[in-house]
């Protein structure tokens, strides 16, 4: 069990960031841009550390953060950018695969409704682009 340790300065943050699971039962935590995610059970009353996790693909892009969601719809998993590694994690932090590396900045990653699909952001040498996994 990970423990979570945070100071008073982490937990107030106005960027701290939590996002409920869509079966309420867990709640992933940002408490910095670009620090650790992490995953609260609220039934275990555990909290697990999935590692760096990136959200915004740049500062730019900070309005975005809100709208940010990385839950697959049955609340089993979570995606999201660790460095230029684009990451599908167990909400335990126990399973976590690599699906994709971007040669830029990549960000905003989030499934689709059934989980078949994955969205994100790359920011690559000026250029943009969009797509589905």
């Amino acid at each position: 069990m990970a423990q979570l340790d945070l100071d008073d300065d982490e937990l107030l943050s106005p960027v701290s960031l939590v996002l409920p699971s869509p079966d309420g039962h867990y709640l992933a935590m940002m408490p910095t841009p670009g620090g650790i995610l992490w995953v609260y059970d609220r039934r275990r009353l555990e909290w697990a550390n999935l590692g760096a996790a990136t959200i915004s693909p740049s500062a730019d892009w900070g309005y975005m953060r809100s709208s940010w969601d990385p839950w697959f719809g049955d609340s089993s998993h979570l995606v999201y950018f660790s460095g230029s590694d684009l990451v599908v994690s167990s909400r335990d932090g126990l399973t976590r695969q690599m699906i994709w590396k971007t040669d830029g900045t990549g960000g905003l990653a989030a499934p689709s409704p059934d989980g078949q699909f994955i969205a994100f952001v790359s920011l690559r040498t000026a250029r943009w682009s969009f797509g589905p996994i």
